[in-house]
């Protein structure tokens, strides 16, 4: 009986060992080099999606710009001295 067993175990392990190197060989490139492979996690691929979004996005708003720029022109723009000494005060504050 311990024969037996003897060999199935040694069996056993000759076809892991082989199954291993066939994977290994599936996974080699032309001339026996390995390939490379890269894996990225869902948060490596989320940060590269909001890094293009961000690449994207222009760095002034053209749209607020001309309406600003036409209202500067008619004169009809104001800003109430309220504004500006909250923004004074936020600023100093460092709360920008």
């Amino acid at each position: 009986m311990r024969i037996g067993e003897r060999q199935f175990i040694t069996a056993e392990k000759s076809e892991t060992a082989e199954s291993k190197r066939s994977e290994k060989r599936g996974a080699l490139k032309k001339g026996g080099v390995p390939a490379d492979s890269v894996s990225l996690s869902s948060k490596a691929k989320e940060a590269a999606d909001i890094a293009l979004a961000l690449k994207e996005t222009p760095d002034v708003r053209e749209g607020l710009v001309k309406e600003l720029k036409a209202k500067i022109g008619n004169g009809t723009y104001s800003v109430s001295g309220k504004d500006i000494v909250q923004k004074l005060l936020n600023d100093a504050a460092g709360l920008a």
